[in-house]
């Protein structure tokens, strides 16, 4: 049986995890000795210290000490994590036309974090920073393109936008573009070429273009039907991202109840499923509303899906509550919360909770669950 396609989820991931290589390794002619002295405390682990130093090139106006700082803040290095503050650092350098800080600062309000979400503003400033030449903007164009968010739906031109940012050895360009190609979207419908981009964006660490491909592989498109190949790359995305290898699928249910391939068919079991108490649909679904799998991106509806089936014992649901409860998407930013649950997941065995749980304590939470 046909497994439903990761189509929305290409373009959701990276806006959490922040490119460090992109924030901190800028062209040596526009990086003052303010901004390398911090970067050589950064790169020592002394992230409090680079903090304090970019922020004050930062207030002095230098813009490459505000990507830089935008990163602090968006990842919790040397500061307490808060999404506002890098959006604001994100705008100031942007303005003054830093290309990656116009491409994250996309991102952001694309995905409606520290900002409101406004897929319009994210077109504006991914469009800036694609036209600079910026991989990540010219993906994030072409995401936006692909899915009809805040332009009109055009797959020409998302396949334009991806094939700019492929040649620079973008993996989420390469894992879109093999989408494309997958479902014969603005381009000839080719399983061969769709298996050359996802094979890209798999080899590059790509989570969705591993799991794409590993689904070619199951499916016997483009490629000999190899399960063996298959499960590899499956794993493969299942290590990087948990929740999108078993989740993003609607795999249970599309298989187990006969869904097919029709994910709107899919959601409405998972709905009346997820209404009738079952956990692991409501799990699931919140999954879907978390990475806009066939439903419209929503964090607080995925938020109180994860509660409904944490509140049953969903030790996934309870990790990925305490996830956005850590990173306060959909939900107040609360560590104690976070923690709770985090904590209940990890009596229930939950490896990635125990995993979270720890990193509290690294990664500016520490003083708030001392007690926990």
């Amino acid at each position: 049986m046909l497994r439903i396609a990761l189509l929305s989820l290409v373009f959701v991931f990276g806006v959490h995890a922040v490119a460090w290589a992109d924030c901190l390794s800028l062209p040596a002619p526009v990086v003052s000795a303010d901004y390398l002295g911090a970067k050589k405390a950064f790169d020592a682990g002394h992230y409090t210290a680079a903090f304090k130093r970019w922020l004050s090139a930062a207030g002095r106006g230098d813009p490459i000490a505000q990507v830089a700082l935008g990163c602090l803040y968006e990842n919790g290095r040397g500061v307490e994590r808060d999404y506002v503050e890098a959006a604001k650092w994100y705008r100031e350098a942007a303005r003054q036309g830093i290309v990656v800080a116009q491409s994250k600062l996309g991102a952001l309000y694309k995905n409606g974090v520290g900002v409101e979400q406004n897929y319009e503003r994210a077109a504006e400033w991914y469009r800036k920073a694609a036209e600079q030449g910026d991989a990540a903007g010219q993906t994030g164009l072409g995401s936006l393109y692909h899915l009809g968010l805040g332009l009109e739906q055009d797959y020409r031109e998302a396949a334009k936008w991806y094939r700019k940012a492929v040649k620079k050895g973008d993996a989420r360009a390469q894992a879109g573009l093999g989408s494309l190609y997958h479902f014969g979207l603005g381009v000839e419908q080719n399983y061969v070429e769709a298996a050359k981009w996802y094979r890209k964006a798999a080899e590059n660490g790509d989570a969705v273009g591993q799991a794409n491909f590993g689904m070619l592989y199951e499916n016997g498109q483009g490629l000999r039907q190899d399960y063996k190949q298959a499960g590899k790359w499956y794993r493969r995305a299942g290590n990087r991202i948990n929740v999108v290898a078993h989740c993003a699928f609607v795999d249970l249910y599309a298989t187990v109840q006969g869904l097919g391939a029709n994910p709107m068919q899919a959601v409405r079991r998972l709905r009346d499923a997820a209404a009738r108490g079952d956990a692991i649909a409501q799990e699931q679904l919140g999954t879907m509303y978390y990475y806009g799998v066939a439903v419209e991106e929503d964090y607080k509806k995925a938020a109180e899906w994860y509660r409904r089936a944490a509140n049953q014992g969903s030790a996934k649901a309870q990790t990925n509550l305490g996830a956005l409860y850590r990173d306060g998407l959909g939900v107040a930013q609360s560590y104690h919360k976070a923690a709770r649950w985090f904590r209940e997941a990890t009596r229930r065995g939950n490896q990635r909770a125990r995993w979270a749980f720890a990193r509290l304590y690294e990664d500016g939470g520490y003083r708030n669950v001392r007690d926990y």
